[in-house]
């Protein structure tokens, strides 16, 4: 059924997120969006729930814009962001602007007290940061501080103020939630959601593990997500999982519909290995 999906074409900005993400599924909106499609397709619009277990950028989210959406990530400074950008984004936009981006403003507002900014501010300095870091990488130390170096001025401009508006629109049809996947999916899911998951990739020896900091998503929590969609599944409702193509996930991307897709990673510091790898979506979607 997926692939009856594959010729749509949404009315949509794919730069509508307004942060950068390590491993972002950008390149793939059109496949992933299909599986939305497929799944939701006969259930009417004010019923269909979109749920995302790993937020980070949004970028399915903002692509296809649902009605009705829960975003869950364990970063708290993330969501924290998303809030803010949903309930004033003109106050964050006049924050963002005190700003240049170059080395010397990056590491200043780096050093900064999260603590003793205020919520605009605090909003605004991880836009920033996330914006002019190197690739979009979020990765805190053990004391859980953003420890990620300039990213040498390659990100691109900052988002405007129309820019924040608009996501904030689209964000005004979301839960923003702080917490772990499964247990946050795990005790909203209902008959007829679609939940996409899309986690921090726990291949061994992966330079991408744990990007979040020490003991965040790991190989251990694979059994998790296996558990995890398995009771998915048994409530009626819908899946999409994306992942690196790697032997660790086969014995979950086994039991399901899967199919590979061919990404570029960003993440490498030597640009020659930015190639083109495969990725792994799988789902129970037929």
């Amino acid at each position: 059924m997926i692939f009856l999906y594959r010729n749509i074409k949404l009315i949509s900005d794919r730069n509508m997120t307004f942060l950068r993400w390590a491993g972002s599924k950008k390149q793939i909106l059109d496949t992933l969006s299909c599986c939305w499609f497929a799944a939701t397709n006969n259930i009417e619009s004010d019923q269909k729930r979109y749920i995302e277990g790993f937020s980070g950028s949004a970028a399915l989210f903002f692509y296809i814009k649902p009605k009705n959406a829960v975003l869950i990530d364990v970063n708290k400074d993330l969501q924290q962001c998303l809030e803010r950008v949903k309930v004033s984004p003109k106050g964050v936009s006049i924050a963002i602007k005190k700003w240049s981006c170059n080395e010397e403003d990056y590491y200043k507002v780096r050093s900064l007290d999260r603590d003793k900014l205020k919520p605009n501010e605090k909003a605004a300095s991880f836009i920033f940061l996330n914006r002019n870091c190197f690739n979009g990488l979020y990765r805190t130390n053990k004391k859980g501080i953003f420890n990620v170096p300039y990213g040498g001025g390659r990100s691109g401009s900052l988002p405007d103020y129309k820019s924040l508006l608009k996501a904030s629109e689209i964000l005004k049809n979301a839960d923003i939630v702080s917490g772990d996947f499964f247990e946050e999916v795990s005790s909203r899911v209902a008959e007829g959601d679609f939940i996409y998951l899309d986690p921090p990739y726990a291949k061994k020896n992966a330079s991408l593990d744990n990007q979040y900091g020490p003991d965040v998503f790991g190989l251990s929590d694979l059994e998790g997500l296996d558990t995890l969609l398995k009771f998915v599944d048994s409530k009626g409702a819908y899946f999409l999982v994306s992942y690196a193509f790697c032997e660790e996930i086969r014995f979950i991307s086994d039991q399901w519909f899967s199919y590979k897709v061919q990404v570029r990673r960003s993440i490498a510091a030597n640009k020659n290995s930015r190639k083109l790898e495969n990725e792994i979506i799988f789902t129970n979607i037929r």
